[in-house]
């Protein structure tokens, strides 16, 4: 029974570190859901787009389209801070509400970063 006890522990002690870090950190951070956006940019490939990272920069209705199918699923304390909210669990911004017309290139680099794999970007953007 000791044993058991032991690797439920293992298991739940990396979440609550985990958990708490992101909670605490000084830095603004939330967590997207992106997978409206995959659903978006696999309908644009099947309707024929062969280079996504021109068709992004040169049609910018279908680039607010992404941003629109970006969720917001958690944010930390210090983004409920940033933006003046009680309560990160009360926190209702739409991600386009976060996104500066000027940071449209970085937007559309994540999304490409996105498509081509990876299960995580690293980048700034200004709130």
């Amino acid at each position: 029974m000791n044993d058991l006890k032991q690797a439920r522990s293992n298991l739940t002690e990396p979440e609550e570190f985990h958990r708490e870090l992101f909670e605490n950190s000084p830095t603004a951070l939330y967590i997207q859901d992106f997978s409206g956006v995959q659903d978006r940019v696999n309908a644009l490939l099947a309707q024929g787009v062969k280079d996504l990272k021109t068709h992004l920069e040169t049609h910018e209705e279908e680039t607010l389209n992404l941003v629109n199918a970006v969720k917001i699923v958690q944010i930390n304390r210090a983004t409920a801070r940033m933006y003046k909210v009680d309560d990160a669990s009360s926190f209702d911004f739409e991600f386009k509400k976060l996104i500066k017309s000027d940071d449209m290139q970085h937007f559309i680099d994540q999304v490409l970063t996105f498509t081509n794999g990876a299960l995580e970007y690293k980048g700034e953007a200004r709130n």
